[in-house]
């Protein structure tokens, strides 16, 4: 099936699927500059649901946000591991 994304977009979106599944904190940063530090909420095709963590100075949470996969910055995705503790790039 043609999904009219690239390879590494498809790799991509199966690794969020992973972090999804595992309930991973991720972080990563978007092609418009904003860092993203939270959870993925849903995968579908071609984007990714959002659930941006709080940070410390805000008095509400943010909004759940989809965000195209073509919009996050290549190489720069990483988890959060409990087992290690630590932070686990990406690496496809």
């Amino acid at each position: 099936m043609n999904t009219g994304l690239t390879p590494e977009e498809r790799a991509l979106r199966d690794y969020l699927a992973r972090r999804c599944e595992d309930v991973a904190k991720v972080g990563f940063t978007c092609r418009d500059g904003r860092e993203f530090l939270g959870w993925i909420a849903e995968v579908a095709e071609d984007r990714v649901l959002l659930t941006w963590a709080p940070g410390p100075l805000d008095d509400r949470d943010p909004e759940d946000e989809w965000l195209p996969l073509a919009a996050i910055r290549p190489r720069t995705a990483a988890h959060y591991d409990t087992a290690t503790p630590g932070w686990i790039p990406y690496s496809g």
